[in-house]
């Protein structure tokens, strides 16, 4: 089920500009909802689900309490802070999230029997390895957005791979019985 929500949304940049970019996190909160919608449609599991439904809170509480500093030229220093606040909360969810489908991954290779795993198994796992790891030092919300996406993309592909690999096993079983 690849709909278009899949599609990546326009996130104005949330760095350098002059003014508190209250619209550009609203947008960045209504990205990670859609990611969390899309991983739970997807399958994933729901401790890396929660991760982000929990973030998307509270970056909600966080944006509220920012546009109340946000017109009050006296409070910019507060409402930077705040900026930098929420961006630090959706990369770490970001990255909590790629982290929790690794994990996920790891637990169900451990499960496969040596047997059934595949160059397809490992090589699948391998990516989604090589995308969290290359993820896990970034500190752009923006692009953390997308490489939790990229995981989430690669952990479904593992995740074909491993149903295929106990779909082979079976078969392979019904034909020595």
């Amino acid at each position: 089920g690849s709909g278009e929500s899949g599609a990546p949304l326009e996130i104005p940049d949330l760095n350098g500009s002059e003014s508190i970019p209250v619209e550009g996190l609203g947008q960045l909160i209504a990205a990670e909802r859609s990611l969390a919608d899309d991983a739970r449609t997807a399958g994933a599991p729901a401790t890396a689900v929660n991760d982000l439904v929990t973030a998307s809170g509270q970056l909600d509480q966080q944006l509220a309490g920012l546009q109340a500093l946000a017109d009050d030229p006296a409070q910019a220093a507060a409402a930077t802070a705040r900026v930098e606040q929420m961006k630090r909360t959706a990369t770490s969810a970001n990255v909590a999230f790629a982290t929790a489908l690794l994990r996920d991954a790891d637990a169900k290779v451990q499960s496969l029997p040596r047997n059934a795993q595949s160059p397809t198994v490992t090589g699948t796992l391998a990516e989604l390895r090589t995308s969290v790891e290359s993820s896990a030092s970034n500190t752009d919300p923006v692009q953390s957005l997308g490489a939790a996406r990229d995981a989430l993309a690669k952990s479904q592909a593992f995740s074909a791979a491993i149903t295929g690999a106990y779909t082979a096993l079976a078969a392979n079983k019904a034909k020595t019985e």
